[in-house]
């Protein structure tokens, strides 16, 4: 699958190519090269999108879902 003119964290725009689940290529826009065509590949266009791969929200509240602070060990 090709994600298009995408614009990566703190990057330029590129386009993403992602085989499996690995990034297996990425080609900057830049000059208006962009990706070589590929017949009968899944393409998502990404113009104005932000690219976050391996985005994970870390964020937890350890104390709401049942833990007591004074039980946690952070060390």
């Amino acid at each position: 699958m090709w994600i298009t003119d995408a614009r990566p964290w703190a990057g330029a725009p590129a386009d993403v190519l992602i085989e499996g689940e690995p990034i297996a290529q990425v080609c900057p826009r830049e000059g208006g090269a962009g990706a070589p065509g590929r017949e009968g590949e899944a393409v998502v266009e990404g113009r104005g999108r932000l690219l976050l791969p391996a985005f994970a929200d870390v964020h937890v509240h350890l104390d709401s879902n049942g833990f007591r602070a004074d039980a946690l060990s952070l060390v």
